[in-house]
């Protein structure tokens, strides 16, 4: 087996994994829903009604479609993107350890919405974060490739200690301002830095 089929063998394996994890994961809650259920109620009736003769339950529909499916769907979009962004880093760096937190990016991210949550006291909410977060992310990509330079033979290695450097700048003057805020807003902080998926909701 060349290098290549066996790239795509494990692509294939990885595919079905995900597909099994995410109906799976859809399955899981607090209220109980097996997976011939989920199946039948995510496939058209023309298509469900020939291998289950069950009445799809409007409760089940309404927990799927409303509540797990977009988070699931949400979930899988933000995993797709750290894992591509992982990967743009890695090539660009020649680097397989390379990641967000390397670079500084995650600290710069959690800056800018730190700032948001502290001194404008989240007045433009989830969206006010998310422009922070990424403006934060990109003043963190500008300082690590400002100290870069341009030596190709030793931008690299610049780059991942810029990267640490950045890091730890944007760390410190996040936990200044935390200092100094309302125990309020460093709880909301510490809420957002960990995540969550339950603001998602139902397009269709």
């Amino acid at each position: 087996m060349t290098k290549q089929h066996h790239y795509c063998s494990l692509s294939w394996v990885l595919f079905v994994l995900a597909l099994f994890t995410f109906l799976f994961s859809l399955s899981l809650g607090a209220y109980p829903v097996s997976m011939v259920q989920v199946i039948n109620h995510l496939l058209p009736d023309s298509i469900s009604s020939i291998w289950s003769t069950a009445t799809p339950d409007p409760l089940v529909q309404q927990v799927i479609w409303q509540l797990r499916l977009p988070r699931m769907l949400l979930a899988f979009m933000a995993g797709a993107g750290l894992a591509l962004a992982g990967a743009v880093l890695q090539r660009v760096t020649r680097n397989p350890l390379a990641d967000p937190y390397l670079f500084g990016i995650s600290s710069g991210a959690s800056f800018g919405a730190v700032v948001m949550l502290t001194l404008f006291n989240n007045k433009l909410g989830h969206i006010g974060i998310s422009t922070g977060a990424m403006l934060g992310a990109l003043a963190a990509m500008v300082i690590v490739v400002g100290l870069s330079g341009r030596q190709v033979n030793r931008q690299v290695e610049r780059m991942l200690l810029a990267g640490v450097v950045t890091s730890f700048m944007f760390a410190a003057l996040s936990s200044l301002l935390l200092y100094f805020a309302d125990p309020q807003a460093a709880a909301s902080v510490l809420f957002w830095s960990l995540g969550s998926f339950t603001r998602a909701s139902c397009l269709f």
